[in-house]
């Protein structure tokens, strides 16, 4: 019978780590989507007029510095 528990147990933390993992990796993924997409919309940016830029009431300076960031600083949220 105790024999039977440990292998349960073995069972489950084996489980557990394997969700560790897809979780771990999962954040991963979705880090490396958000940076790309933030690359994306950066670039866009730049291929805005005047115009448009003023619209959405930013200068051309300020596209280029938001398009020069480190990706470190590209987290949206």
């Amino acid at each position: 019978m105790i024999g039977a528990i440990a292998k349960a147990r073995s069972r489950q933390s084996g489980a557990g780590w394997i969700a560790a993992v897809v979780r771990s990796g999962n954040q991963v993924f979705e880090a490396l989507a958000e940076m790309h997409r933030a690359s994306l919309e950066r670039a866009q940016l730049l291929t805005l007029s005047e115009r448009e830029l003023r619209d959405i009431g930013i200068s051309r300076l300020d596209a280029i510095r938001e398009a020069d960031k480190p990706l470190r600083q590209w987290r949206t949220h």
